[in-house]
């Protein structure tokens, strides 16, 4: 598997989108292959949006050099890998009448595939298995049944379905006939209304109970920005990334608190609903029912303060009828359309690593900086989907750019935009390593107690 060794830019010309070439989608060996989408735009206007909205807070944020969309890769060794995603967890698979893309990223995902496909498996290749089950079905009876056992899977839009991309995302809204994308959606807390005006950035507690990518970049940056980050996990089911890359958890960790309770104990559920109401930012990425389930009323968290914000980041949106499906960064990506297509045999790829979850994570980050400035409560819906949904807008949008692999470039290097460098092959600066499990729980608990 390829490395990424390089550095490119693009810069505008008059080609189209869709005849560039985007060296990290593809196999990991030829020709890379061409993708239409604003990914590096949209992860670029995010990062530079919040670097000068916390200079415009006195805060001195620089991340102008960090390549978001890749440093995972970069950390752990990823490249080109199509069919599969990077980290090769995520895969298309064929049905009666085009591609969904599966995730089968934990072992509860094999333990799950016998009730997916009504049988046990003869079989012990899992991916095998789900192929032989899904060529005869058509995608959305195998996305809802999926859905319906916490399984991660999208039916690809443009494999086989004239009618196959299902409009907007949540995050969208319409402005004189234009559609528009906000990868979030914003809505006021507080039943009065109360409003706390900041003219400066006051070093607010930030509580992150959030796992993976996406809610830790967002923690992360409010971190450089000079929050106090206390991450919050089950004693039964802390973050599974602790267990992967020590370099991609230190990353993003660095310089937090760390916190474990007991989910299943009243004490400990106690203790967690009292450092929620200590908090001026919360940050969760868990489907809304894992609150409910913790017997967490969200907005009533939020209206208790005048000045809180809660970052719900979610694959699909906190309303509606996918509230509570599952999804990650890779599959949701390619569920929205953010893939590019091998002209010769027709086969989609994925585009980076886990693309939604950097996306995702920036944005979150830019509006719960906003948030916490402008002094107001507020529930912010942050969805995978809708920053993808992003990216292929900016993507139809923009001018067109030189092809690189014409020009010998290989490894996994993003150029798509003009003067904008989003990706290369070196790794990011850790500074620093991640605190143990648990490692602040008393002393938190302590400084709970006395006030």
């Amino acid at each position: 598997m390829e490395r990424p060794t390089q550095v490119t830019h693009w810069r505008s010309g008059t080609g189209s989108p869709a005849r560039r070439r985007c060296p990290w989608c593809g196999p990991s060996a030829g020709r890379p292959l061409a993708e239409g989408s604003g990914a590096a735009l949209a992860a670029r206007g995010a990062a530079l949006a919040f670097q000068a909205l916390a200079a415009h807070a006195g805060l001195t944020v620089d991340i102008s050099d960090r390549m978001f969309l890749s440093e995972r890769a970069a950390l752990l060794g990823l490249g080109r890998n199509a069919p599969w995603s990077c980290a090769g967890s995520s895969t298309f698979v064929r049905c009666s009448d085009g591609l969904v893309v599966a995730t089968l990223a934990r072992p509860v995902d094999v333990e799950l595939l016998p009730a997916l496909v009504e049988s046990d498996p003869e079989s012990s290749d899992s991916w095998a298995v789900l192929a032989d089950w899904a060529r005869t079905r058509p995608a959305a009876e195998i996305v809802t049944r999926a859905s319906m056992l916490g399984l991660a899977m999208a039916s690809v839009p443009g494999s086989g379905r004239p009618s196959s991309r299902v409009g907007p995302g949540p995050g969208h809204v319409m402005d004189r006939g234009q559609s528009r994308a906000a990868p979030w959606v914003l809505r006021r807390g507080g039943a009065d209304g109360r409003r706390s005006r900041r003219l400066h950035w006051s070093a607010p507690l930030v509580v992150d109970l959030s796992a993976l990518w996406a809610g830790p970049l967002c923690a992360h940056l409010l971190g450089l920005a000079g929050a106090r980050v206390v991450k919050v996990e089950s004693v039964g089911r802390p973050d599974g990334a602790r267990y992967g890359t020590s370099g991609f958890f230190d990353l993003l960790h660095a310089g937090h608190e760390s916190v474990a309770l007991d989910f299943a104990d009243p004490a400990d559920r106690s203790v967690l609903l009292r450092l929620l109401h200590r908090a001026d930012v919360i940050i969760d990425s868990a489907r809304p029912r894992a609150m409910e389930q913790l017997g967490i009323d969200v907005n009533e968290v939020v209206s208790a303060s005048k000045g809180r914000c809660w970052i719900g980041i979610s694959a699909y949106g906190r309303d509606g009828a996918a509230r509570n499906r599952i999804g990650f960064g890779d599959d949701v990506a390619a569920g929205a359309g953010l893939i590019a297509w091998d002209p010769g045999d027709g086969r989609p790829a994925f585009c980076g690593d886990a693309i939604a979850d950097p996306l995702t994570g920036l944005h979150a980050a830019l509006v719960a900086l906003a948030c916490v400035l402008s002094g107001g409560s507020f529930v912010v819906d942050v969805p995978l989907r809708a920053a993808a949904d992003l990216a292929l807008m900016l993507g139809r949008s923009r001018p067109g750019g030189t092809d690189a692999a014409e020009r010998g470039v290989s490894g996994w290097v993003l150029a798509c935009e003009p003067d904008v460098r989003v990706v290369d092959g070196a790794a990011p600066a850790v500074r620093g390593t991640a605190p143990e499990l648990g490692a602040h729980t008393g002393a938190v608990l302590a400084e709970l107690a006395r006030r």
